[in-house]
C-alpha cells in the first residue's frame, strides 16, 4: 500500500536502482492504488473509450503487417538507427517473444485510459482534430 524508503534487496534489482524509482514513490503524496484504477479497461457506461482502445488495436495491428511485410533488410535498418546519417547494423523487427508486444499493448492500453479518464474533456482535441476524430468513432 506504500513504498519502503529502504526496500529489501530480494525485492529491487539492478534497473530500480538505476531509475531510483523508490526513492520517488515513497515522496509522493499521491495514493497509488486509487490512481492505479484509472487504468482499468473500460466499463459498460464507456462506449467513447472502448473505440478508442479498438483504435490503438488496429494501429497497431497495422503497424505489425507492414513491419512483417517489409523484406528490404536495409529499410528495416534505417528504421532502427537514431541517427539519420548511417544505418543501424541490427534492422528494426518485431521481437522474438510474441507475448512481448501484447503486455506492452496492454500498458499503452492502461495508460490511454487513465489519461482519458483523468484529463479534463476540453483537452480532448488538438490542433488537428483526430483525437475528437477517433471519440466520435
Amino acid at each position: 500500500m506504500r513504498t519502503l524508503k529502504e526496500v529489501p534487496v530480494v525485492e529491487i534489482d539492478s534497473w530500480l536502482r538505476y531509475t531510483k524509482w523508490n526513492e520517488v514513490l515513497s515522496q509522493s503524496k499521491h495514493n497509488l492504488v486509487e490512481t492505479s484504477r484509472y487504468t482499468r479497461m473500460p466499463d459498460p457506461e464507456e462506449p467513447q473509450l472502448e473505440r478508442l482502445l479498438y483504435v490503438w488495436n488496429r494501429i497497431l495491428e497495422r503497424c505489425l503487417n507492414t513491419l512483417e511485410a517489409i523484406d528490404h533488410k536495409d529499410t528495416l535498418k534505417w528504421w532502427a538507427s537514431p541517427k539519420n546519417e548511417a544505418a543501424d547494423q541490427r534492422p528494426f523487427e518485431i521481437p522474438q517473444n510474441a507475448q512481448s508486444v501484447d503486455k506492452y499493448s496492454r500498458i499503452f492500453a492502461c495508460f490511454i485510459c487513465y489519461m482519458m479518464r483523468t484529463a479534463p474533456l476540453e483537452n480532448h482535441t488538438d490542433e488537428t482534430g483526430m483525437l475528437g476524430l477517433f471519440l466520435r468513432i
